[in-house]
């Protein structure tokens, strides 16, 4: 066993629950560890092949060459996190993109390393379906326009999905099954609760994840910075960010090749600022709203699963507003 094998972290989720803020407040600016993930450094050579571990068709994955393409560059002093918050469950229905289902990750990751000790963090499944719900509104409207369905459709379709025993936003919460997944196949598995870690990140971060990770707090927390790095969205915004892209690609077609006359890297700058600028807008929030059926279906849907993993963490869950019988 080598010593990355013994000190390989994969965060695997929840999406929505500060993934992208420890991606880019600490684990990208640490110097003390080899990292794969996170918005930075999303077309590396490493993460494309991470990617790959969810994505890829099994006609397609090899595990050794897989491995290889993530950990070409890695310095074998250090250890290594792996994050990919969508890593823990099927995409949102709808999506562009269809991984693999949650137990051929997992399994995926027990192949690439057999060793890694699994992150999980979980957070109140009502917020969270509101969350996810208002993230698809975002990043689909660009390309399902004709999909755009209110909260209330959307539940329903989710419903249908689940009924039919088809892939569903659902199963991204149904934290029970998750986690005894995992520790089905790995020794270590660290599940925090997002309600808990969020009242206090530095005192997480410094007195909780850096023994986790295999790293000194002392020399790990002078790197970490407190910033919120997703806001919510908002319907303006979203139009506002749709219409700056067809623009874009209007004046794109209008002057030819788009990469000889608006370079890539140039193209990526500018629709982060107006993704930036858009983030800001305070009003016309995508605000949606339970019915007491849709309440209640969640509410009997996650209670018994949740009730089991407050008595595995030792966490009252209740405590944070999770459904729970």
């Amino acid at each position: 066993m080598t010593s990355t094998e013994k000190n390989t972290i994969i965060h695997i989720g929840m999406p929505k629950a500060a993934s992208t803020s420890l991606q880019q407040n600490f684990f990208a600016r640490l110097p003390l560890i080899n990292f794969t993930g996170g918005p930075e450094n999303y077309n590396s050579t490493s993460n494309l092949a991470f990617v790959k571990t969810v994505h890829n068709d099994e006609l397609y994955f090899d595990a050794d060459k897989i491995r290889e393409e993530i950990t070409k560059d890695y310095d074998p002093a250090l250890p290594i996190v792996l994050s990919k918050e969508f890593a823990c469950a099927p995409f949102i229905p709808l999506s562009r993109g269809i991984p693999q289902s949650r137990t051929t990750i997992a399994k995926r990751f027990k192949a690439l390393f057999p060793n890694a000790k699994i992150l999980i963090i979980i957070r109140n499944q009502l917020k969270l379906q509101k969350s996810l719900y208002s993230e698809f509104y975002k990043h689909e409207s660009r390309f399902l326009k004709s999909h755009m369905v209110s909260f209330k459709k959307w539940m329903e379709l989710n419903r249908k999905l689940e009924s039919e025993g088809k892939q569903n936003v659902f199963h991204f919460a149904d934290f029970y099954s998750l986690i005894t997944l995992y520790k089905s196949l790995f020794d270590e598995v660290k599940v925090v609760v997002f309600e808990e870690m969020i009242k206090d990140m530095h005192g997480f971060l410094e007195n909780d994840l850096c023994e986790f990770i295999g790293i000194e707090a002392n020399e790990a927390m002078p790197y970490y910075i407190d910033s919120i790095k997703n806001s919510r969205h908002t319907k303006t915004g979203v139009w506002a960010e749709n219409v700056t892209r067809k623009i874009i690609n209007f004046l794109q077609n209008s002057l030819g090749n788009p990469q000889k006359k608006i370079p890539i890297e140039k193209r990526k700058k500018f629709m982060q600022k107006v993704h930036r600028f858009n983030a800001s807008i305070p009003f016309g929030k995508i605000n949606p709203k339970y019915s007491e059926k849709h309440k209640s279906y969640l509410t009997n849907y996650y209670a018994e699963g949740n009730r089991k993993v407050s008595e595995m963490i030792g966490v009252d869950l209740e405590k944070y507003g999770y459904p729970v019988k």
